[in-house]
């Protein structure tokens, strides 16, 4: 990731629930290696939290507040929210975004 510019990057990343280990719970601490977020950086949090995960989401959501980055969420902004995204869905995102890799 060091080899391109912020601007340039779309990460995808693990962590929508607060998994300890979640790159993204990671990243809310300051304790990824890889995944460093800032003011300049926009998270799209495209997921439902699950029952019960409830506190675990709000608290990592309030690390990565103070960390900076502007924060969308929400079938209200746009996000598809229901889990695993649609087979059309991921074809237009590879048509939109044109990535070198995609798993």
């Amino acid at each position: 990731m060091d080899a391109y510019a912020p601007k340039d990057l779309l990460v995808v990343t693990t962590g929508s629930q607060g998994e300890p280990r979640a790159a993204l719970n990671l990243a809310s601490y300051g304790g990824s290696h890889t995944l460093k977020l800032s003011k300049e950086d926009v998270l799209l949090y495209s997921a439902k939290v699950i029952p019960g995960n409830e506190t675990r989401v709000m608290k990592m959501m309030n690390r990565l507040t103070d960390l900076g980055p502007k924060i969308i969420m929400g079938k209200d902004s746009g996000l598809h929210t229901s889990g695993h995204a649609y087979r059309e869905e991921l074809e237009e995102v590879l048509r939109i975004v044109k990535p070198q890799h995609f798993l």
